[in-house]
């Protein structure tokens, strides 16, 4: 494919194209529904990825979405916040965003296809920075709820002077 795809076409080129509507939804996290459990979402995002990762117009699709400022879902085998650092990465490498879109959608798409290994990096950093986000919240909320001793019982400080004594 060495021409430009247009963005409809690839709607029709991509792998997700055939999917029931339900599975793309919870894959690429279009829609949150309800009847999925946390667990069940993950696997199915999981699958959403890998998909997208092997999909012929991955790079076509990823540069849409970062070109369109998509806000949702998993595109390119991306989420949005990988996608932004992709987007600064490009710029920062000199592609030019700041014009026509056609432009900037055919010089975005060359550029990852001669980059690729910075997809996976900002996919890599992203994944990082959430995992450390998550591991200071636990952090936080273990701090909140402070120690629990043996018994279910938490520890407080040590009696003063003054106190725990009883006057009988």
């Amino acid at each position: 494919m060495g021409g430009m795809i247009d963005t409809a076409d690839m709607t029709s080129l991509g792998w997700c194209a055939d999917f029931p509507p339900v599975w793309a939804d919870l894959m690429w996290g279009l829609d949150d529904v309800e009847s999925s459990t946390a667990s069940d979402r993950k696997v199915m995002v999981s699958a959403g990825i890998r998909i997208c990762e092997k999909c012929p117009v991955r790079v076509e699709c990823l540069a849409d979405a970062i070109v369109r400022r998509e806000q949702v879902g998993i595109r390119g085998g991306l989420p949005l916040r990988a996608r932004r650092r992709l987007r600064s990465m490009a710029v920062i490498g000199g592609v030019d965003m700041s014009g026509d879109e056609s432009k900037a959608l055919h010089g975005l798409t060359r550029w990852l296809k001669t980059h690729q290994e910075l997809i996976e990096a900002a996919r890599d950093a992203e994944t990082a920075d959430r995992q450390a986000k998550r591991r200071r919240q636990l952090g936080r909320e273990r701090s909140a709820a402070g120690r629990v001793g043996r018994g279910g019982f938490r520890r407080t400080a040590s009696p003063g002077p003054d106190q725990g004594v009883l006057d009988l």
